[in-house]
């Protein structure tokens, strides 16, 4: 049996130890009551607002019906994700202009007009002959390849993704994908369509010696094997135009996505001013300076004051352990 010295030395020991953490629930209790007080005072807030809310609708509803009232929710986040797109298009299309003006210079204009009459020939949107033509255009251009052979040689081979696409049933970026590796000398995603563009291939067609050709040779040469190689291919998109499912649902979807570009056009400068503005408000932040003031904060702070009261802490819940006599206290 324990003594009553021991039992009472370990219950004062206790009540010593937890005086602080009542005086912290005592605090606490404090703070929980204020939270729920005002918690309180807005749940009554949103009641009464959603008491509003729902007489206000009921109102709507009965004026125009259930079935329009969704409809109308329905439109509306539509809208947002059409009003989305549109921006993003001719944003996109922004962008790639700036690209086909610097590949092609002075012969900009005619990528352009060509560019707008690629869907009905090609099934190619606007962004999408653009994109292809001055990627194109842009590596033939590095091997040397310049003026109007540039133009025609860009032209043709981002047609040819279009006539790809509609004769192997391809989409049209993988159609795409495959002529800009075939023209840059990488010979395995053309071979998947039966067209092999090696070395030993293009020796053997055009009789040359490929190791003494400029960059500029072999880019040409590459161009005019594939042109070769793909005739059946050549034509097919407007070929099949009024038989084929897919193509009319491919310039379907395309015209739709113009006109979204187009008519996303009209909020591009506000947008542009607005992320201006937005630009030069977070430049205009003196970084240094609040990291200045943030460092001479944590150097005041005694790290080494806090980290023994902590220590201290722990040997005093440790040295209260050791001090606690179970066995009188359980025998």
């Amino acid at each position: 049996m324990a003594s009553k010295y021991s039992i009472e030395a370990v219950f004062k020991a206790i009540d010593q130890f937890t005086a602080p953490i009542r005086n912290m629930q005592k605090s606490s209790n404090k703070l929980s009551a204020s939270i729920q007080t005002d918690f309180a005072k807005a749940q009554r807030e949103a009641l009464k607002f959603k008491d509003n809310f729902n007489k206000n609708v009921s109102k709507a509803v009965s004026s125009i019906g259930i079935a329009s009232s969704v409809a109308a929710g329905v439109a509306g986040a539509a809208f947002i994700k059409i009003s989305k797109d549109a921006i993003d298009l001719a944003s996109d299309l922004t962008e790639v202009q700036n690209v086909v003006d610097v590949t092609f210079g002075k012969n900009a204009d005619k990528i352009n007009q060509w560019s707008k009459t690629a869907l009905q020939s090609f099934g190619l949107s606007e962004l999408q002959a653009k994109k292809f033509t001055s990627t194109l255009g842009a590596m033939m251009k590095s091997s040397g390849i310049a003026g109007d052979k540039l133009v025609t040689m860009s032209q043709n081979m981002s047609a040819l993704a279009g006539d790809m696409a509609s004769f192997y049933n391809l989409d049209i970026e993988d159609a795409f994908e495959k002529i800009k590796s075939g023209i840059s000398g990488e010979t395995e995603p053309l071979k998947a369509l039966g067209i092999d563009m090696s070395v030993g291939n293009l020796e053997e067609a055009f009789d040359i010696d490929w190791k003494s050709l400029t960059s500029a040779e072999k880019t040409m040469y590459r161009y005019k094997y594939l042109m070769k190689a793909s005739k059946d291919a050549q034509g097919d998109f407007l070929r099949t135009m009024d038989n084929s499912l897919a193509n009319q649902r491919r310039v379907i979807g395309t015209t739709i996505s113009q006109i979204l570009a187009r008519l996303g056009s009209v909020f591009l400068p506000g947008l542009i001013k607005i992320s201006s503005s937005i630009l030069k408000a977070i430049q205009s932040i003196d970084v240094e300076d609040i990291a200045s003031k943030l460092e001479t904060f944590v150097s005041s702070i005694d790290f080494d004051y806090i980290i023994n009261n902590i220590q201290n802490n722990i040997y005093d819940i440790i040295s209260f352990i050791k001090q606690i006599d179970f066995n009188s206290i359980f025998n």
